[in-house]
């Protein structure tokens, strides 16, 4: 006996394990299990006398994996309609179809059933059932929320009722008593005087017994369908008795149908078998019909808890957390509804405020809700986030927000109101522009499209203690060109001793891309999406440089040049710094020192994809506007385009190259426009031609690098002397072979 019990308890937990996972899986799939005579606890005293062979055999039971249907080691049977596996019957209950009727329509005949009515919705898909953060105003409408809200519908003493209302099989809440489902059972004998049978066919008691049956309709509605069809009426005929008493019986149910606008009387056993009820069923919907034909409602359920919330605590509540800030997202507004609390705050502190505020306006100990209440508002009824947005707002869409608030009428609100909506449309178009130059780049192998960004700067070294705040630091900088047909992602990148990072920088990072990146023969049309930034994007170095990659590529006919709306510039590169932040976060401290750092970083930070990183030198960086500026430059800036209008480029929207109009420039100022042209050449007479090569862009002056309070240099910085400046090429040629200390 002991050696049993010893064998008993080294089995005790893991067989506990299996058996507690096992009905668990069991019961998300079922929704409720079968409780056999025996089944036998294993953590009770008595039963830990159970033999090893007996635990065996039941952990293998109640195993999900044990078995071929998912749900016990029973084999299916045939008969799919009622040993079907409760775990498909659970999702087809979800399935169910059937246009809600009013309650007019319940008093309707028994055949005006279409005969395409399904049980499975063909047009179901998982997108319609999502309802996880999705929570409905008192308007109806739907709104995001913090947490995900519960959903009754799926619990399953909701999923046993709503079966058990739809005459599907389930089981009985306490004894566990399998129910089958509700069918249509033969008619009444051919005997019947009635001949109902002759009436109603097999196929429309068919349809009948589904239209009762479907999960749309309600107990009332139902109950609302007997009352319709049954009618009371005095007792036509009695039997003689010989002695006086009471009579039980007062009145006499008459069954009846509308076929073909007729009404068709039936027995009491064909209406009962054809809806699959009791008369119990049709007693009760008698009892409560009242005077007009209507029932009183079903009133289970409806009574108010004594231990309710008021719902004035609630909208306190409400009202205080609306008090605060929030902030939103202008670049994922389109995808996501969340605003943003300051990071000061958390759900506890704002918690003690709601209790100052309560004790201010003198509120009712009674009507102050409490901490869990507070949580429980703010989690399901607000989509907030403590932290600040990650990505920057608008400032247009702020001034016009605090423009609106500080209006003085109503007249003065709604032009402001105007002026913003156009501002968010204008933004919105240009999305969908950019969304469509995308996939038109996908399907036509003609077209590529770029979108370029410069990402913040990065400095080095990257340290984190405090002092390093106050310290001096080389900043590093990462001109992100992704490709949006080929989806590639190139790092154009140098430091500040190298170059700055304006037009010149910008138009060089473009003309050094264009070499590398091998521009396919096929490739006719080049467009770029960027941000509309004037001392980068949008200027005269850029308008050179695209004449000098236009020139170089021959197999380019235009290059086009297009700007999102300022403060909605959200770009694909922008996922890609996104990607470098990360990664950058995973980097320990000391190991980021010189800007060689950064390239390694980057060029081992793509997961999917890995970065192409060009570490841009002084000898490429140019100096573009010496094609434009200068008496013997081949091209020339002009203030009025070609039919005389006044031309800006900080106001165009978009800029075009085209190569059967050498030295002219076409433009946009809005993207509902046509093209307007404006010739940048020279009025001489001998045909100016664009140089093969530009001079160097002038380097930075590095004095102010050495010349400050600074004893000790890094690896990256060799120390030059404080009286004299070594060459910048030489000063390169030592970066590269660094001499460590």
């Amino acid at each position: 006996m002991s050696s049993r019990i010893a064998r008993m308890f080294e089995l005790l937990p893991k067989t506990v394990a299996n058996t507690e996972r096992s009905e668990n899986v069991n019961a998300r799939i079922t929704g409720d299990m079968d409780t056999n005579s025996d089944r036998k606890s294993f953590t009770t005293r008595e039963n830990l006398e159970t033999s090893a062979d007996e635990v065996q055999n039941q952990e293998t039971y109640y195993s999900p994996h044990a078995g071929t249907s998912g749900c016990t080691n029973k084999p299916l049977s045939p008969n799919l309609d009622t040993n079907i596996c409760a775990k498909n019957v659970a999702n087809l209950d979800k399935h169910v179809t059937g246009d809600t009727s009013e309650e007019n329509d319940v008093a309707s005949n028994f055949g005006d059933y279409d005969s395409d009515d399904s049980v499975v919705d063909p047009d179901y898909g998982e997108e319609d059932v999502k309802e996880e953060e999705n929570i409905e105003d008192e308007d109806g409408s739907k709104q995001r929320s913090r947490k995900r809200r519960s959903v009754p519908e799926k619990w399953k003493k909701n999923e046993r009722k709503k079966k058990r209302h739809s005459g599907l099989e389930h089981r009985t809440q306490k004894e566990k008593k399998l129910v089958k489902r509700k069918i249509v059972k033969p008619p009444c004998s051919i005997t019947c005087k009635l001949k109902c049978w002759e009436k109603i066919s097999e196929e429309e008691r068919k349809k009948i017994h589904r239209q009762y049956w479907t999960d749309q309709k309600s107990i009332d509605m139902k109950r609302q369908f007997i009352a319709s069809h049954v009618q009371q009426i005095p007792v036509v005929r009695r039997r003689e008795r010989n002695y006086e008493r009471e009579l039980r019986r007062k009145h006499t149910n008459r069954y009846s149908s509308e076929q073909d606008r007729k009404q068709a009387t039936l027995c009491k056993k064909f209406f009962l078998i054809t809806l699959s009820i009791s008369q119990q069923t049709v007693d009760t919907a008698i009892e409560k019909k009242r005077d007009g034909g209507l029932l009183s409602p079903d009133k289970r359920g409806k009574h108010i808890p004594s231990n309710k919330v008021p719902a004035e605590v609630r909208n306190l509540i409400r009202e205080h957390i609306s008090l605060f800030p929030a902030y939103e997202s202008h670049y994922t507004r389109e995808r996501s509804t969340k605003k943003y609390l300051g990071n000061h705050l958390n759900v506890s502190r704002m918690f003690k405020l709601y209790l100052e505020y309560c004790h201010e306006k003198l509120i009712p100990e009674e009507l102050i809700g409490k901490e869990w209440l507070y949580s429980d508002v703010f989690n399901y009824e607000f989509n907030l986030a403590f932290k600040n947005p990650d990505l920057d707002t608008c400032d247009e869409c702020d001034k016009y927000k605090i423009k609106m608030q500080e209006a003085g009428s109503q007249d003065i609100r709604s032009s402001f109101q105007e002026e913003y909506e156009k501002h968010l449309e204008d933004a919105g178009d240009r999305y969908k522009m950019k969304a469509a130059d995308k996939q038109s780049s996908k399907e036509n192998l003609s077209k590529t499209v770029v979108m370029i960004d410069l990402q913040k700067c990065l400095p080095t070294p990257d340290l984190h203690n405090s002092q390093s705040f106050y310290s001096l630091k080389l900043w590093t900088y990462d001109l992100v060109i992704h490709n949006s047909t080929d989806e590639k992602s190139y790092c154009m990148m140098w430091d500040e001793s190298i170059a700055g990072r304006g037009g010149n920088e910008v138009a060089s990072c473009l003309l050094k891309w264009s070499e590398i990146c091998d521009i396919p023969n096929n490739v006719t049309e080049l467009i770029i999406w960027s941000d509309n930034c004037p001392s980068q994007n949008r200027n005269a170095q850029i308008m050179m440089c695209y004449f000098i990659v236009l020139n170089r590529n021959t197999n380019l006919k235009k290059i086009t040049h297009k700007f999102l709306t300022k403060g909605h510039t959200h770009l694909e590169a922008d996922g890609d710094h996104s990607v470098i932040e990360r990664e950058k976060k995973k980097v320990p401290q000391l190991r980021i020192v010189t800007p060689w750092d950064w390239q390694q970083v980057v060029r081992l930070c793509g997961v999917k994809k890995s970065f192409i990183v060009t570490a841009m030198e002084t000898e490429d960086f140019l100096n573009f506007k010496s094609l434009c500026e200068g008496p013997k430059s081949p091209l020339v800036l002009r203030k009025k385009d070609d039919s005389g209008d006044n031309f800006l480029v900080s106001q165009c929207v978009c800029l075009q190259v085209r190569r059967d109009s050498p030295g002219t420039l076409f433009y946009k100022t809005n993207f509902r426009d046509e093209f307007l042209a404006i010739t940048l050449t020279r009025n001489t007479r001998n045909k100016a031609y664009l140089p093969e090569t530009l001079p160097l862009k002038s380097v930075k002056n590095l004095e102010e690098y050495t010349q400050r309070n600074i004893n000790i240099f890094r690896s990256y910085c060799l120390g030059y002397p404080k009286s004299s400046m070594a060459s910048i090429r030489t000063w390169h040629m030592a970066k590269r072979n660094p001499i460590r200390i």
